[in-house]
């Protein structure tokens, strides 16, 4: 038996790492979102202890539609890994699997690059030298 891991242990080492690393995604989203949708009161006294509700005007909707739509394809990514990882080691199917999904992992992946680097390109060339308060 050669050194190392086999593909199979490698397979399931790679979701893991995967999930936990998305458990980490889910924590900055959530915090995102807080950012997005809310801000700092200010109570007089020096400390913002409370947080207000954004009015719709003052939510930057671009940036809301991007996050939420990172995180859908992140989601879907995550869920297309543990339904390749059912079919191939608890129900067995080794001799052919979902091709579908062997085609839309990368394609999530790529996508998911594709809009972030847009939001980002977009907003340094539409807005070059502007600081967004969050």
């Amino acid at each position: 038996m050669p050194d190392g891991l086999s593909t199979d242990n490698a397979t399931m080492v790679g979701l893991f790492v995967e999930a936990v690393f998305y458990g980490v995604y889910l924590v900055t989203f959530f915090q995102t979102l807080v950012c997005l949708l809310h801000y700092p009161a200010d109570t007089g006294s020096g400390q913002l202890d409370e947080w207000k509700i954004r009015l719709p005007r003052g939510i930057r909707l671009i940036t809301l539609i991007v996050t939420l739509a990172l995180f859908v394809n992140c989601s879907l990514n995550l869920f297309f890994g543990l339904v390749r990882m059912l079919q191939t080691y608890i129900f067995l199917l080794k001799e052919k699997p979902s091709y579908w999904i062997n085609l839309a992992r990368p394609f999530n992946v790529t996508s998911q690059t594709l809009i972030a680097d847009i939001f980002l390109l977009a907003n340094s060339i539409i807005h070059p030298g502007r600081q967004f308060d969050i």
